[in-house]
């Protein structure tokens, strides 16, 4: 739960952060030439901040759904574990593409990431893992959701917003199959 706060936290302050800073169409095509579009030039530290966020709730969601693919009892359940860890494993794979090319340093923490979300997970009892694990996934893709819709709005680099904007649908459906799975097992 903490990790999820801190998560949260990160990724809102980021974005709010941007928030703060206006874009008018007319200085948004003006700007085009001077935009952040090749590596050599950096990148503002609420788009970085909203790259290292990213990437470790993509490696949290990968730990998390490779854990409930193994131990969730529901059919339902697993295939969704199964689609989040492929869709989230490809979203790491832009996420640290798009890093490397703006030169952002990767955190050293992954690991520590990995072991709180199986921690989290470990906790949770047999009799009520799946619907524990759906509820963690609503929060989760609720949050990710508002933090990318803000993202794809005010980024000010065009290659982190397009990044916002093409996984926003993704996050999503994952959001809209979470909460059909959630009606189904019924809330805690």
């Amino acid at each position: 739960m903490k990790t999820h706060i801190f998560l949260a936290i990160l990724l809102l302050t980021g974005a709010f952060v941007v928030g703060g800073c206006q874009r008018g169409a007319n200085s948004t095509q003006a700007a085009g030439e001077s935009r952040n579009l090749e590596s050599n030039h950096p990148i503002s530290q609420a788009d970085m901040d909203f790259l290292l966020a990213t990437q470790k709730s993509n490696v949290k969601e990968q730990a998390l759904t490779q854990m409930a693919m193994a131990r969730s009892h529901n059919n339902e359940v697993k295939d969704f574990a199964k689609m989040l860890n492929e869709d989230h494993t490809k979203a790491l794979e832009d996420v640290v593409a798009l890093m490397d090319k703006k030169g952002v340093s990767h955190p050293m923490d992954l690991d520590d990431v990995r072991k709180e979300a199986e921690e989290e997970i470990h906790g949770m009892s047999d009799a009520t893992f799946d619907r524990d694990f759906i509820n963690m996934m609503v929060v989760n893709h609720e949050k990710g959701v508002a933090t990318f819709k803000m993202q794809a709005k005010t980024a000010l680099d065009d290659n982190v917003r397009d990044f916002a904007e093409d996984l926003l649908p993704t996050l999503e459906k994952h959001l809209e199959k979470a909460k059909e799975l959630q009606s189904k097992l019924g809330r805690t």
